[in-house]
């Protein structure tokens, strides 16, 4: 007899954290450890320490991603392929330099530490020492939406999985989740639904201005309005780190169907 009702996926297989499984996740490797930097005959002394440095600094704050908080997003986070920026030390200082500062002028939170605290954490950004900032709770919603703005444009299957376990919430829903809704997660493309409040629905047109070249004297108008100009202008910023973070992975990772 015939049998029925079994899928066969051709002859992939799963990981063990259940993605497709791929002999080699990245072009470059991922370094976790300083034996590793040690073993790049690319780098020289000066540049394997500032890597053996970077790994083993410990953050200034307690992050979800280490207690294992939200444990969909951590497998998720680990296969991370920015990673590979270790096989350039001072590149690496760098990137994370500029997205430290950038992430206080955007956000107000603390840089790299802070927002990570905020979106590793089971409470989002009620995880962090800023939680009673009414303007920092805005300012950290409208980045975060704009990664998903850039996300959804871009249309990377990575980004989409890691950014859709992340809390980018910044109240929680009648459940205490601070994920974004499917509802809204669905209309990610569709500024003007009524899912949205007027200002997030303001974020995703200026997002997908920005990205699509298509900005207006009077979208600029109402941005600027919003926020002014200082805000406005880094909110171009936080725009192009995201471009440029999911284009560098995309272009490191070996794996396209996540």
């Amino acid at each position: 007899m015939k049998e029925t009702g079994k899928i066969v996926k051709g002859t992939r297989e799963r990981d063990e954290s259940g993605f497709w499984k791929i002999d080699k996740l990245t072009r470059l490797p991922m370094p976790l450890s300083p034996n590793e930097i040690q073993e790049m005959p690319w780098l020289n002394d000066e540049e394997k320490a500032i890597g053996v440095k970077l790994l083993t600094t410990p953050p200034k704050l307690d992050l979800g991603i280490f207690k294992n908080e939200l444990p969909i997003q951590a497998k998720i986070w680990w296969c991370m392929p920015s990673r590979c920026l270790m096989n350039d030390p001072e590149h690496a200082v760098a990137v994370n330099q500029y997205y430290d500062h950038l992430t206080k002028l955007v956000t107000g939170l603390d840089g790299y530490d802070e927002i990570m605290q905020a979106t590793t954490s089971k409470k989002g950004i009620d995880a962090t020492a800023k939680r009673d900032d009414p303007d920092i709770r805005r300012r950290l919603g409208n980045a975060l939406l704009i990664t998903l703005a850039v996300t959804a444009e871009i249309d990377d299957q990575y980004m989409l999985r890691m950014m859709t376990t992340t809390p980018t919430e910044t109240s929680p829903d009648d459940n205490g989740s601070y994920f974004m809704s499917a509802e809204k997660v669905a209309m990610l493309r569709h500024p003007d639904s009524s899912v949205w409040t007027d200002e997030e629905g303001l974020v995703l047109e200026f997002t997908y201005a920005v990205m699509r070249s298509e900005m207006s004297d009077g979208l600029w108008e109402r941005a600027e309005t919003a926020w002014g100009p200082k805000e406005t202008m880094r909110y171009i910023s936080w725009i192009g780190i995201y471009v440029y973070e999911v284009m560098f992975m995309a272009a490191l990772s070996r794996r396209k169907v996540w």
